[in-house]
């Protein structure tokens, strides 16, 4: 990426784990009760357990390829998040206020302008 004039890079890398614990979360819920409901209609417990582990190990191979294949770079000026979701190829170059702080980026409390009010370019 280009930075323009005066622009400096505060942040480039990949979201932590931690920032898809809700999914990764949602997912085991998700998995146990897959499994509880096999295992009671079906009556077999074999069933049941193999769909839970079938939906958990789904649940971290997709939270896997999230994770992998979603890159942040925070400048001093914008924002660019490239992801692999489909309606998210194109990438966005947000605005960010001068006074704006690493940690008011980070915690998404900033005020930038809107998608689409940026520049928009595909990768």
């Amino acid at each position: 990426m280009d930075l323009r004039e005066g622009e400096d890079v505060l942040y480039e890398g990949r979201p932590s784990w931690r920032a898809l614990l809700a999914f990764y979360l949602y997912g085991v819920i998700g998995a146990a009760v897959a499994g509880v409901i096999v295992w009671l209609v079906a009556d077999s417990a074999a069933g049941g357990v193999l769909v839970a582990i079938g939906v958990a190990a789904l649940t971290l191979v997709v939270g896997y390829l999230r994770r992998l294949f979603t890159k942040y770079l925070i400048t001093s000026r914008r924002l660019r998040r490239t992801s692999w979701v489909p309606d998210s190829r194109s990438t966005c170059f947000q605005a960010m206020p001068a006074s704006s702080s690493c940690r008011q980026m980070a915690l998404g409390t900033v005020q930038g302008l809107p998608c689409s009010s940026a520049t928009v370019t595909s990768t």
